[in-house]
């Protein structure tokens, strides 16, 4: 199931939004409850409010940068300049939008979000069958996949 979760914005009227779409959420009062509830095998994104009560939405999306934790993140600030925006959004958001905002432009971004997570997950998926793929090399295989990966010719490989 795919799900949005929601720290710090007025709640109640972006939960009823998202879930007019049939889209599920969850939404969080604070950061801790957010870390404290995250699951990271349930797709999703993030809205994030710049200013949050503990912590800046800035400083969230750096420690989960920093804990390898890759949600896509949507960030909403009534309160912003174009360096915040550009931060955020270099630090690898989804969007930033300004309040008040379009009903649209919020549902758009989530849709993008939700996609860059099936994305994101897929690829993850491909990557460790791929790892579980070469473990499985015998030490000659490996040998020659390396030298196949330095695009070296077969007749060289084989002498």
């Amino acid at each position: 199931m795919t799900g949005v979760q929601t720290c710090a914005l007025p709640i109640c009227a972006v939960q009823t939004l998202i879930e007019s779409m049939d889209i599920p959420t969850a939404a969080f009062d604070h950061v801790q409850s957010f870390l404290d509830s995250y699951d990271p095998a349930q797709p999703g994104c993030l809205i994030l409010d710049v200013r949050l009560p503990q912590i800046s939405g800035l400083e969230l999306q750096e420690y989960l940068h920093r804990k390898g934790i890759n949600i896509p993140i949507i960030f909403v600030s009534g309160h912003s300049n174009v360096s915040m925006a550009v931060r955020t959004l270099k630090a690898g958001a989804i969007d930033f939008i300004e309040k008040p905002f379009d009903d649209q432009i919020l549902l758009d971004s989530i849709q993008k979000a939700l996609e860059v997570d099936k994305v994101m997950r897929n690829e993850e998926l491909w990557r460790k069958m791929i790892l579980q793929y070469l473990g499985q090399l015998s030490r000659r295989e490996e040998e020659v996949l390396r030298l196949l990966i330095q695009g070296k010719a077969n007749k060289v490989i084989a002498h």
